[in-house]
């Protein structure tokens, strides 16, 4: 968790992010390349692939970083570190048993990042991640972008409304819990997180326009669904300020939650 959330500084909700930028035939083009990685946010990157090559050695084939770190734009306290990692292992050979603990010691290196994500999945299972490594830089070994055909907004786009009702259902089992203060507010971030990026999977073929940036996604969302901007706000900030308080989450996720899941079945 970032060093504002720990001093308990609240962050404001700002206007970053931008929409993916498309090539002459509609395709979407990658915004990610290693050489936009601002110098501030190197010695993370370079350390979570040392991480990787100890961990998996000769059966790395590749890693990525995707979002704001590999597009340039990341922001101290606020992006997180999302990256990932093919082996040339069968899934039920990869340990990732190491993860946490890495996780952990990153966060205390790294304070200024708000969260880290490490991934690792079999080369075999690469073209089902397609439109992820579409949109991610890679850090070492071969690069899949180079043999993957591209992407346009539609269907190929969409994910989170796809599993929003698993997302809702954990998060009804998950509240009956006890859990830390750092866990609950962990968790508030991601379901909010989901509830964003279900809302412009709603409205990205109509507007003709694809990002994972949190701003924009919810800036195209409210212009189709101005009743639900002050709701979808909410969930913005919450991503940003989380709170441990599970009633605020409850209440959310029954709201804005459930009838993002009555749109998805009504959409797909």
């Amino acid at each position: 968790m970032s060093e504002n959330l720990e001093n308990n500084k609240e962050i404001p909700i700002r206007e970053i992010g931008s929409y993916f930028e498309k090539d002459k035939e509609g395709f979407l083009a990658n915004p990610a390349s290693p050489e936009k990685i601002q110098d501030e946010w190197k010695p993370i990157v370079e350390d979570i692939v040392n991480a990787y090559k100890v961990q998996y050695k000769d059966k790395l084939h590749s890693v990525y970083v995707r979002g704001s770190v590999g597009k340039g734009n990341a922001v101290q306290g606020i992006s997180d570190v999302d990256t990932f990692a093919y082996v040339s292992l069968q899934k039920r050979e990869i340990d990732k048993d190491w993860i946490s603990s890495c996780d952990k010691e990153l966060q205390v290196k790294y304070p200024f990042v708000q969260d880290i994500e490490l991934e690792v999945n079999p080369i075999e299972d690469a073209d089902k991640n397609r439109l992820y490594i579409l949109q991610s830089a890679c850090l070492y070994g071969d690069d899949l972008n180079k043999s993957m055909s591209k992407i346009k907004v539609g269907k190929e786009t969409l994910g989170h409304v796809y599993s929003l009702g698993k997302n809702l259902k954990y998060i009804d089992e998950w509240i009956l819990k006890p859990h830390e203060s750092e866990s609950i507010k962990n968790t508030c971030a991601w379901i909010m997180k989901r509830f964003i990026r279900t809302g412009i999977e709603l409205t990205m073929e109509r507007a003709g326009l694809y990002t994972r940036d949190l701003y924009p996604s919810y800036k195209i969302f409210s212009e189709y669904y101005p009743e639900k901007e002050p709701e979808m706000k909410e969930a913005l900030y919450l991503v940003l300020n989380p709170t441990d308080d599970l009633e605020i989450i409850k209440k959310v996720c029954n709201n804005l939650g459930m009838w993002l899941e009555e749109q998805t079945k009504i959409y797909i």
